[in-house]
């Protein structure tokens, strides 16, 4: 089954996608629908058998990380069964609005990989890891 956004166009270069994205996200930051305060970087790759397409939060002006997920992995470690949401609902809001952003630029197909780019949307690592040690650090001075 083929898919297709409703802002794809036949040919569109990845690059030209990229930066219509980047103005979707300025759009969406003056609309509300995204925070004024989101960072957010939009880079391409180019491989012999396609092209991807990333949108990283470098910064976001809200907790990403879900204290309940952060309190068991401080007080378990790899051993937690956590089974609740990594994110926030706001920082899982934001994420699935940026998905819905690159889909409207796609054509793909369901049953294989035949697309025009693939893509990817998170916060970077830096992000995360910086929230984790600040939570982190937090539950354990409770703990004590």
């Amino acid at each position: 089954m083929k898919i297709t956004g409703a802002k794809y166009e036949s040919g569109r270069d990845v690059a030209e996608i990229a930066k219509l994205i980047r103005a979707d996200v300025k759009a969406a930051q003056k609309s509300g629908a995204l925070s004024k305060s989101l960072k957010v970087a939009v880079r391409i790759s180019r491989y012999s058998m396609g092209c991807s397409l990333y949108v990283i939060v470098q910064s976001a002006p809200f907790q990403v990380l879900n204290s309940d997920f952060v309190r068991e992995h401080v007080t378990l470690g790899q051993r937690s069964e956590y089974q609740g949401p990594r994110l926030t609902k706001l920082a899982q809001d934001t994420l699935d609005t940026l998905e819905v952003m690159l889909a409207e630029y796609r054509q793909h197909e369901t049953d294989c990989n035949n697309t025009n780019f693939y893509p990817f949307v998170k916060f970077s690592s830096d992000v995360e890891s910086g929230e984790l040690a600040i939570q982190t650090e937090h539950h354990r001075a409770l703990a004590a």
